[in-house]
């Protein structure tokens, strides 16, 4: 049985924008507090300036889509956590990353896995959940909402 999740909480990884998932995966098992792997389930980077972004299903490396998150505190159980792979403080992301990130959206909504309550909206930033200003001061959330 596929878990129901209420919404979807964007972050950005504050990092350089080739930082690989298995990098982040390494960080988080490294921390003070690690976590037992990688916080969110899904990361989306773009590998060069001219390639299409990519989605990494952090299911390999044991977040899968019926397990918790780690990556917004009180909402972990509730979000699917979405990373896009660069430090949207200094720049907003790519067309193509909102683009790619859109249509993982709209799959987890056609998989049946992401289910739209009316007690806010699906898309979030984490900066919406919790005092941060993840995902970037230059990410524009309201842009990847329409073109959910």
């Amino acid at each position: 049985m596929i878990k129901l999740w209420k919404g979807v909480c964007i972050h950005h990884s504050e990092s350089q924008r080739f930082t690989t998932a298995e990098e982040i995966d390494q960080w988080h098992r490294e921390r003070t507090k690690p976590f037992r792997c990688i916080g969110y389930h899904f990361c989306v980077r773009q590998p060069t300036d001219r390639s299409k972004p990519e989605v990494i299903d952090c299911a390999k490396f044991g977040r899968t889509l019926n397990d918790s998150g780690a990556h917004a505190r009180g909402h972990n159980s509730t979000h699917i956590g979405i990373c896009l792979i660069g430090n949207f403080n200094k720049r907003p992301p790519t067309d193509d990353m909102l683009t790619v990130t859109a249509e993982l959206i709209r799959n987890l909504f056609e998989c049946g896995c992401l289910v739209a309550y009316s007690d806010g909206p699906v898309v979030q930033g984490h900066r919406d959940l919790n005092d941060t200003d993840c995902p970037g001061k230059q990410f524009d959330l309201e842009r990847l909402r329409r073109l959910v």
